[in-house]
């Protein structure tokens, strides 16, 4: 039996990561999971590791927020196949304001907190089966105009040095 896809799971509470992982892993995905945003971006940037087929992200993480991965996941150029990853933002924040800067940030879908397992399995096979001309585009065109700089502090920059 071929394994199933490969989903990151980045939550700061034990028990959303364990919930997550434990439904995930019994609908026959792979899951890893960590804790911050931080270690999820060394995980994505690890030499020579594959990339998950989709990153299941928490907005509201110590020292990297997921709204600020999201956003640095689409906006570097080092590692192309990280700009199109499908991202499924979970977050207890969902006003339309708040689902707005996460698709701005360039999550593919968003989930607000609670949510059901049906849901959650269901979002998920959802943004596993978009063609990739679905998915958000992995370069900005050359005529677009310059984007404004970012309102938070994008650090570390260590992880996606200029090549």
């Amino acid at each position: 039996m071929r394994p199933g896809p490969t989903i990151l799971v980045v939550d700061d509470s034990p028990v959303c990561r364990t919930v997550l992982r434990v439904a995930l892993s019994r609908a026959g995905y792979q899951v890893q999971t960590c804790s911050d945003g931080l270690s999820a971006l060394s995980t994505l940037a690890s030499p020579g590791a594959p990339p998950p087929d989709l990153l299941l992200l928490d907005w509201l993480l110590p020292h990297l927020s997921g709204l600020q991965l999201t956003w640095l996941l689409r906006h570097q150029t080092r590692y192309p196949q990280l700009s199109r990853l499908p991202i499924l933002m979970l977050s207890c924040r969902h006003s339309t304001l708040d689902r707005l800067k996460a698709r701005l940030a360039g999550a593919s879908a968003f989930l607000p907190k609670p949510f059901t397992i049906a849901d959650l399995l269901a979002t998920v096979q959802h943004l596993l089966t978009l063609a990739p001309s679905h998915l958000p585009p992995s370069s900005v065109p050359p005529s677009a105009p310059p984007l404004p700089p970012a309102p938070w502090p994008l650090s570390p920059p260590s992880f996606f040095p200029s090549s």
